[in-house]
């Protein structure tokens, strides 16, 4: 949220019963979607593009040689056929290692706020590495599209803005809302937010030289995938998978899973995969809150098994996982309050294992897409914010972003897009799958992506009922408000509705 903020913060304690207070009570009107972007924040330069120790890994491509097979003959000025069938799709891909360079005592996010700096999760190591995926979409005529993911616990929109920006200032043809920026929300991450610092005094828990690597991995991601694109053809599949999460929210009888995995792949013109992206609702967070050693989580071992056993470059983006969706292992199972709470590094493992199986099963049935077709519609949306601690929490208290007094109405961001009858949108927090099921549905669609934590982070997104509840009180208090949900699906209701007259193309 980029909008003035005026006015002093009361003290921690005023700040969480004046929380307490303000979730009983209804909120005012909810605020409606306006396209100005110029609250958006990111004018700072960006960084040089971060070269890992290895150089980039994992570059998407294949052979050159399809790309160009004219007919030598000076009098016939026909293409050979196999260009002529060439697809006019391009994709790229790759995959770039962001893990901090200095790991020792980095404050890690998630697992709640915490009042002294004893408490705070610090590394103390790495078990695997966290990458900056991208993959690129070009299609003639047609606006581009980039998607980056991050193994982050999440990022904002301050810094998520420079990456767009840096990415289209290098690259001819890209604008900066081409760009999609998202995170995986793994729990073994460094704080991307600033949350998971200390309250009083006030500490964020970010790392201000490791933010800027993050974002320089993430133009160097972005730039790379771009330039690696060539000739490609798509396919779409997806299923449900129940049995691989829950909702472990206690009291709300209807605190149900999203339970649609959405996989779209990419091959080459030898049929050899490029890429794949696959999008499912779930929190990374198998080893739990024990765990100081630096890890992608799940996500990583999955990408290990998607990347030895069909190849290419394989992102997972994470769908409605808010409030909150938990892992659940079907070789060994654990969940919360079962005695078993967390996980082991083996657990990790069968964790990637049985999501990698599940998406390759589903790989091995995909449809073709044979519409590329991509539309995008990015918008600036806007809301009040109705939560103290949000509000405390921002303009570099905790949180280096504006964040205007209660009341007042914030903005953010939307981008959604599509690429043939694939789509996709962005969510700019945690979205419960309440909200998310009812948002899939209106996309219109049998494949639909919803990218959770997508061009920002403003904390949960709930309905106006949940938030507030006692069942909801800790999402409550890591929301901006009770109004961002409703704002969420009328911005799509608009953007999906009317049989998609409300698409827009360059």
């Amino acid at each position: 949220m980029t909008v003035e903020i005026k006015g002093s913060s009361p003290i921690i304690l005023c700040l969480i019963l004046a929380t307490m207070a303000t979730i009983l009570v209804s909120a005012t009107a909810c605020g409606g979607g306006d396209d100005d972007d110029d609250d958006m924040a990111g004018d700072d330069d960006c960084k040089d593009g971060f070269v890992d120790k290895d150089g980039y890994v994992d570059c998407g491509g294949g052979d050159d040689d399809t790309d160009e097979e004219l007919d030598d003959d000076d009098d016939d000025t026909t293409v050979d056929d196999d260009t002529t069938d060439e697809p006019a799709l391009k994709v790229g891909a790759t995959r770039v290692d962001v893990s901090p360079a200095e790991t020792d005592m980095l404050i890690m996010g998630g697992y709640d706020v915490v009042l002294s700096e004893e408490k705070a999760r610090r590394t103390t190591g790495i078990h695997d590495p966290l990458y900056a995926t991208a993959v690129a979409f070009e299609n003639p005529d047609d606006p581009p599209v980039i998607m980056i993911n991050f193994d982050m616990v999440g990022m904002i929109i301050t810094d998520i803005d420079k990456i767009r920006e840096g990415i289209a200032e290098q690259l001819e043809g890209v604008d900066a809302e081409d760009v999609v920026v998202s995170s995986s929300h793994s729990h073994a991450t460094p704080d991307g937010v600033g949350i998971w610092g200390v309250i009083v005094p006030p500490m964020s828990g970010r790392d201000e030289d490791y933010i800027d690597q993050l974002v320089g991995g993430g133009i160097q991601a972005g730039v790379t995938a771009w330039n690696a694109r060539e000739p490609a053809t798509l396919a779409a599949a997806t299923g449900d998978f129940e049995e691989l999460h829950y909702n472990s929210i206690v009291g709300d009888e209807n605190a149900i899973t999203d339970d649609t995995l959405t996989v779209l792949v990419a091959r080459d013109t030898s049929g050899h995969p490029i890429a794949s992206v696959m999008n499912w609702g779930c929190h990374p967070m198998v080893m739990g809150p024990q765990n100081s050693l630096v890890s992608a989580d799940f996500a990583g071992a999955y990408y290990k098994f998607m990347d030895e056993e069909i190849g290419g470059v394989n992102m997972f983006v994470n769908g409605a996982l808010g409030a909150s969706v938990h892992p659940h292992n079907l070789d060994d199972g654990f969940e919360i309050g079962s005695g078993r709470d967390w996980g082991s590094w083996e657990d990790v493992d069968n964790y990637g294992r049985d999501l990698a199986d599940a998406t390759q099963d589903l790989i091995d049935g995909a449809t073709p897409v044979e519409d590329t077709t991509i539309k995008l519609h990015h918008r600036t949306v806007s809301a009040p914010v109705g939560n103290p601690f949000f509000a405390y929490a921002g303009n570099g208290r905790l949180i280096p972003r504006e964040v205007p007094p209660i009341g007042e109405v914030g903005t953010t961001n939307m981008t959604a897009f599509s690429i043939g009858e694939v789509r996709f949108g962005t969510i700019p927090g945690e979205l419960v799958p309440t909200i998310g099921v009812a948002v899939r549905e209106m996309m219109g669609s049998p494949y639909t992506m919803l990218i959770n934590l997508g061009n920002d982070w403003i904390g949960y997104i709930m309905t106006e009922e949940q938030y507030g509840s006692i069942p909801y009180l800790y999402n409550t208090l890591l929301s901006a408000g009770p109004l961002v949900g409703p704002t969420v699906v009328d911005n799509y209701m608009e953007i999906f509705g009317a049989e998609g007259e409300a698409w827009a193309t360059k």
